[in-house]
């Protein structure tokens, strides 16, 4: 495994979507990662699951974007125009593909029902509308493609069956049903269109064959069994729909070519193969139904035009090309099925502005002051380069044998001011010896409790730790930086390996 693997395992923890920490020479971001190895003893810590982060009040967002539209999904109408979803805007976009005509389609203030949070992956209906999953709530969204109407179809509240815990891939079944991965629960699952009653098609105790790890990406063969992106296993498997039966059809061991690195999202071209979004490589995979070959289409050596930054969801067009999303670019890339040459269709600098949305807090005065000055926030807790304890029993956790309990960083800073009003925070927390931080995101309120149950810090990284506050006003005006230092204490282990019981 490489470093992306918790770089983008926790674009999604929110954040995490963008919460990055990187996995060097380990199996499991939560117990393995803060970037190169910093957390976990070993390189064979288990993948008990995910990194537990808490759902704070009031919900968090993505770090202010250096584009204006950073695109996460992506699928293309039965016109052959494309959807996008924007977690920056909490929005659903559609992009014309003949004009690049840019509209918003549903947001907070363009159709009715209960707000995004977090938009994430999208998905295309039989008749055209769209299913959208929100990370942040948990939900799955059904919008309507002419009004931008909203009704949550799937969540804790609505439908029967096990809540989602993180979802991840979205796609439409052959009977127009939806099925979703779940990293939390390491689980396939079908939800009814109708009800949003949810089934557990394919687990650890439903179906044989390799267990999950960190599920990604599926897609729905033309048979109607399901296809998945697993970055833990570093492959794509096979999902009976009936039977839940799981088979690896391609990694180091099945097929030839180039091995996957980190396989995010996956889509079925219409002859049957797939094609791979690989942010680990950054580039796009072609994948044989029959064989498991892997080919590279398009990256820094094939193809011409930008470089991927950091690939991925993709969709294959109606006339067989493909189209990527790039969150590194903040970027919609057009990917040509033969050449492999790249063309951005949308970024910062393309298409139209879409409408601006109401923003989540009271309105600013009216008259902006551009050089107004924002007050930098003032670090409280943790200052001084504070211990904090691992192996908690304290946070909620379940005991692990070979893992503790895990541990808790509670963030407080004061409220920033500035005439324009406060928008939000950006939090930053990153440890000397990583590649990768292991918080970068954006938080309404000024504080935010950073939560991993059963992970530990190996002694080689206790020291280091630094974390950073920079205020944002509605109007775009940033603060000074703050920042200070923590550290944490021993995990106790027993042995190289294994955390010991509990303090």
């Amino acid at each position: 495994m490489n470093s992306f693997k918790a770089f983008y395992f926790n674009i999604f923890v929110i954040l995490i979507l963008l919460v990055s920490i990187g996995t060097l020479g380990c199996d499991t971001p939560e117990c393995c990662g803060f970037g190169c190895g910093i957390l976990g003893g070993s390189s064979n810590c288990g993948s008990s699951g995910p990194i537990s982060l808490p759902n704070p009040q009031p919900p968090i967002s993505l770090p202010p974007s250096p584009v204006a539209k950073p695109p996460y999904g992506i699928a293309v109408t039965t016109q052959g125009d494309f959807v996008v979803t924007d977690f920056r805007q909490d929005a659903i976009l559609y992009l014309d593909q003949n004009t690049g005509a840019l509209t918003i389609l549903s947001n907070a203030s363009i159709g009715t029902g209960p707000n995004f949070e977090f938009p994430q992956n999208i998905a295309v209906t039989p008749n055209d509308d769209f299913v959208v999953t929100d990370f942040a709530l948990d939900a799955i969204f059904y919008v309507d493609q002419f009004t931008g109407d909203r009704t949550i179809i799937a969540d804790q509240s609505m439908g029967v069956g096990p809540d989602f815990v993180s979802l991840e891939g979205l796609a439409v079944t052959t009977e127009g049903d939806y099925v979703v991965t779940d990293l939390g629960l390491g689980a396939v699952i079908l939800v009814d269109q109708f009800t949003g009653d949810r089934t557990i098609i394919s687990d650890e105790s439903v179906g044989s064959g390799p267990v999950f790890v960190e599920l990604e990406g599926i897609v729905v063969t033309k048979n109607g069994d399901f296809v998945v992106t697993d970055t833990g296993l570093d492959a794509v498997a096979l999902v009976n729909q009936f039977t839940g039966q799981r088979t690896v059809i391609s990694d180091s061991t099945v097929g030839s070519g180039p091995g996957f690195i980190y396989p995010q999202y996956i889509a079925l071209t219409q002859d049957g193969d797939f094609v791979v979004a690989d942010s680990g490589l950054d580039a796009v995979i072609h994948v044989d139904q029959v064989t498991g070959d892997r080919t590279i289409v398009s990256d820094d050596n094939t193809g011409s035009g930008p470089s991927f930054e950091l690939v991925l969801d993709i969709a294959v067009k109606l006339d067989e090309d493909y189209v990527v999303t790039d969150l590194g670019r903040g970027a919609v890339i057009l990917v040509d099925q033969i050449t492999g040459n790249r063309t951005i269709i949308l970024d910062d600098d393309s298409g139209p502005e879409p409408t601006p949305i109401p923003s989540p807090k009271p309105e600013p005065i009216q008259d902006p002051v551009p050089d107004a000055s924002v007050t930098a926030p003032v670090l409280l807790i943790p200052i001084g380069n504070e211990i904090i304890q691992q192996n908690n029993s304290d946070i909620g956790c379940s005991f692990d044998l070979f893992r503790g309990f895990g541990y808790e960083v509670f963030f407080n800073w004061t409220d920033s001011g500035s005439p324009n009003g406060i928008k939000g925070y950006h939090l930053l927390v990153i440890q000397s010896n990583a590649i990768f931080p292991l918080l970068d995101i954006y938080v309404l309120e000024s504080e935010f409790t950073f939560t991993s149950c059963n992970s530990f810090v190996i002694d080689n990284n206790l020291e280091g730790w630094m974390w950073s506050v920079q205020a944002e006003d509605y109007f775009g005006i940033l603060s000074p930086i703050s920042e200070d230092v923590f550290r944490f204490g021993p995990c106790r282990l027993s042995n190289s390996d294994n955390c010991s019981a509990p303090f």
